[in-house]
Formats: C-alpha cells, structure tokens, sequence
C-alpha cells in the first residue's frame, strides 16, 4: 500500500529531525524514513516550504484558508510546561487538534498538490 507524506508545518527542519534525534538518543529502531528529501513531496509536505515564510504557524495557515479549529487549550510553545505539570491532557487534546487541522488543510489544497507532483 501507498503511504501517505509527512505533512505540516515545518515538519522537514523540526518534526522530523527532533523525532530522529530521539530514537538515535534513546537507541530505539524504526523502518520509517524519518529524514526524506524535503522536496520531495511523496515523501514531505512541508507547508511552510510550499507556502512561504509567511505561514509559519498552522494557525496563521488554516486562517487564511477560513479552516475554522477546534478550542484548544494550549499552543505548542506550552507544551514542555503542560508536560512539567503532567497536565498530559491538556498536551493530547492540542496535539489532536493540530493533527485534525493539518488534514483539513491538505485535504483543501490535495488537488494543487497533485498537480504539482505529476
């Protein structure tokens, strides 16, 4: 089966290496190629690349887009404070919400997208 990108919002110079980093720290394997070519969108979609500088937070992204996001407790430069407090709610219930508004955003611009990649 085809697997779908990665896809955010400066996924290729945060997500994906902080995530690699991790598993070389704490010596853990994956078969999961974690450090695609970020141009290559088979494998990364990062909106941030694709978009510009000027979309730099997925707010600011799914606003333009009139993506309206559910009530989110927290934003994600709360989330080490949240964890410190072991208020892991609070941290499941935002990543939930970043994860629903990433794939409304790709599910909007999809068709661009593939017209891009062929």
């Amino acid at each position: 089966p085809k697997s779908l990108p990665w896809i955010g919002v400066n996924v290729s110079n945060f997500d994906l290496p902080t995530i690699a980093l991790h598993l070389a720290k704490y010596q853990i394997e994956s078969d999961i190629i974690l450090m695609p070519s970020r141009y290559n969108r088979s494998q990364v979609i990062d909106l941030m690349t694709l978009f510009g500088e000027r979309w730099k937070s997925l707010d600011s992204l799914a606003g333009y887009l009139g993506i309206k996001q559910p009530d989110n407790p927290i934003d994600g430069s709360m989330v080490q404070d949240c964890y410190d407090r072991n208020e892991i709610e609070k941290i499941a219930i935002h990543c939930q919400s970043d994860v629903r508004t990433t794939w409304q955003i790709y599910d909007r611009i999809y068709n661009l997208l593939h017209d891009w990649r062929t």
